[in-house]
């Protein structure tokens, strides 16, 4: 939770703070079950996020400096980590 409002107050604009009320409420349910799944969720919520909209930028879809919501990323990755477990 420390984290993710540290990426809010360093980078205004590219984190909500619903993101963080989330991501406290995920994390927190990860970590319950175990730490690798905590830190594979955070990962894998990063490197989703990456391969979605790396290539909409690329191809155009989207701009550089678009709100993309990262719930839903969050989300994924907190979901394959227990899925790999």
């Amino acid at each position: 939770l420390a984290g993710y409002l540290a990426l809010v107050l360093a980078f205004p604009g590219q984190l909500g703070i619903g993101d963080v009320k989330l991501a406290g409420l995920v994390r927190a349910a990860s970590s319950f079950i175990s730490w690798q799944v905590l830190f594979a969720g955070v990962l894998f919520g990063f490197v989703l996020a990456a391969f979605v909209t790396a290539p909409l930028v690329t191809l155009g879809r989207i701009e550089r400096r678009t709100r993309v919501p990262f719930a839903p990323f969050m989300l994924g990755g907190a979901v394959l980590a227990l899925v790999m477990r």
